[in-house]
C-alpha cells in the first residue's frame, strides 16, 4: 500500500488534511482517512474508479478531495486503466491529443478551481474525444 497526504475542501473553502491509502496492484482499493469525517475503504477495478467512488461519498458531504483524479479536465487512458491501475492519466486540451507530457499522477495535488464533480469530469472526456474527431 502506498499512503498518500493530502487536502480535502469543505463547501466554505475550508482545507482538512486527509491521508489516502492506495493499493500497488490488483486487486485496485484505496482508505480515506480524515479526522473530521473517519475512515471508508473502497474497492474497483482500477484506482481511477475508486477514487470516483470516494468522490460521491465526499460530495455527499460537500466536501471535494483536492488530487489530480478530481480535475474536470483529466482522465485515464484505457491502457493506463488495464495496466497499471489508472495510477497515472492525462491532463487533456480540447481539440489536442493527449501526450506523455501530460501524463500525471492521480494522487498528485491540484487546486480547487481546477476540480469538477464526476459528472462534470464524464462529461468534459465526452466532449474532448468528439473535438478529436
Amino acid at each position: 500500500m502506498s499512503v498518500h497526504k493530502m487536502y480535502i475542501v469543505d463547501s466554505n473553502g475550508v482545507l482538512f488534511n486527509c491521508s489516502v491509502s492506495s493499493s500497488d496492484s490488483p486487486p485496485w482499493s484505496l482508505e480515506f482517512e480524515n479526522d473530521v469525517l473517519g475512515r471508508i475503504a473502497l474497492a474497483g477495478p482500477d484506482l481511477f474508479e475508486c477514487l470516483c467512488q470516494l468522490r460521491h461519498w465526499l460530495a455527499s458531504k460537500d466536501f471535494r478531495i483536492l488530487v489530480n483524479g478530481a480535475r474536470i479536465d483529466a482522465w485515464p487512458s484505457s491502457m493506463a486503466r488495464q495496466m497499471g491501475g489508472a495510477r497515472k492519466l492525462y491532463v487533456t486540451r480540447i481539440g489536442s491529443r493527449a501526450v506523455f507530457e501530460d501524463l500525471v499522477p492521480i494522487f498528485g495535488e491540484t487546486t480547487a478551481d481546477k476540480l469538477g464533480t464526476v459528472k462534470e469530469q464524464a462529461d468534459y472526456h465526452k466532449q474532448w474525444l468528439e473535438s478529436l474527431s
